[in-house]
């Protein structure tokens, strides 16, 4: 949980969104620790958590840096 706590607060301070994926992760590790279960359960919820955020975010992440270049400049923006 601290290690979730000091991503988070990296997240607020960078913004650049993979901190708090890895984050996100972390507190899913947090939870089958709590249960008592080992390191390599704790590493496949990390692994599982972080692989389906990025697998669901990244094409979302891909479709709008797309729009952002393909819009048309404004007129006089280059001047």
């Amino acid at each position: 949980m601290i290690v979730a706590a000091v991503l988070g607060g990296v997240e607020m301070l960078s913004l650049t969104l993979v901190a708090g994926l890895v984050a996100v992760a972390a507190v899913a590790a947090a939870a089958p620790a709590a249960l008592g279960v080992g390191g390599a359960g704790q590493a496949a919820a990390f692994a599982v958590t972080n692989g389906v955020s990025i697998a669901i975010l990244l094409p979302a992440l891909r479709r709008h840096r797309r729009s952002l270049t393909s819009r048309p400049s404004a007129p006089g923006a280059g001047m």
